[in-house]
């Protein structure tokens, strides 16, 4: 793209100047990126040294004995750490090996465990303090780098949520009996899951408007936003003891109510603005 601009574009051609200080800025941004991967390889090669990575997966079973839930926060957590500053494949086979067994013990499909634990040691790219993509972009913007990796954390939050949505039910990973029907189901209600944990999260709910204007109540509203989005899109059954029905039920007994006040507080919060610049 650059040569394409410099042969046919006499309006933005790069002079020196410009040149000169893509070179530099680029080169700040490797030399940000060498350290944080070298740092990143120290802790992997203390883990491969201490031999901490042979005996893992029976250490993370030991600790969480019969508590799925809690082995797969933990599984979730190691993914993230180990796969700090690897490539793609590398850190897929590091995890197959170190982390997916202690998941398979469980009973859990293959196939979900697998790619729980590829998207959560891919999740490394854009949470601090490693969050590379997120510095990479910093970089080429100019903006600061650990308030990017920050902000790309917080604006990304909704997918540290999803690896566990696929575990608990694998027809989202298209495993088991009918998984194309069941899969279309759940992935239409993670959509609306998702839209209202969002909406929690960012502080604007579609069809409601800027939560902010909710006044005292704007963040235990968001907050069960949140929660209720969450149940509304978790699988139900299996490890989770309710049913997928049931869940549904519980999601929307937080939603409806939580969405209802804030309707009526926002709507309240601009008919008194109307009033003001009126009177």
């Amino acid at each position: 793209l650059l040569v394409l601009n410099q042969l046919f574009s006499k309006e933005q051609r790069w002079g020196v100047k410009t040149v000169v200080n893509f070179l530099e800025m680029n080169g700040r941004t490797f030399v940000e990126l060498a350290g944080i991967l070298a740092g990143c390889g120290l802790l992997i090669g203390a883990f491969s040294m201490t031999g901490v990575v042979s005996s893992l997966a029976n250490d993370l079973l030991r600790i969480a004995g019969e508590r799925a839930f809690l082995l797969l926060a933990m599984c979730a957590l190691t993914s993230l750490v180990l796969g700090l500053g690897l490539t793609t494949t590398a850190c897929y086979i590091f995890l197959a090996i170190l982390v997916a067994p202690a998941l398979e013990k469980l009973g859990l499909n293959k196939m979900a465990v697998h790619m729980f634990i590829f998207y959560w040691g891919m999740l490394s790219a854009i949470t601090p303090p490693v969050a590379i993509a997120s510095f990479a972009a910093a970089g080429i913007a100019g903006a600061p780098a650990m308030r990017t990796g920050w902000e790309s954390m917080w604006v990304g939050s909704i997918i540290y949520f999803l690896p566990f949505f696929f575990v608990l039910n694998p027809a989202l990973v298209l495993q088991g009996p009918s998984p194309w029907l069941a899969a279309l189901g759940l992935a239409l209600l993670i959509a609306v899951g998702t839209l209202f944990i969002c909406g929690g999260i960012q502080g604007y709910q579609t069809g409601v408007g800027d939560l902010r204007r909710a006044g005292h109540l704007e963040w235990p509203l968001r907050v069960l936003l949140v929660v209720g989005g969450l149940v509304l899109a978790t699988p139900g059954g299996g490890i989770v003891p309710l049913s997928e029905l049931q869940m549904v039920g519980l999601g929307l007994a937080i939603v409806a109510p939580t969405v209802l006040v804030a309707l009526l507080l926002v709507r309240r919060h601009k008919a008194t603005e109307a009033q003001h610049a009126l009177g």
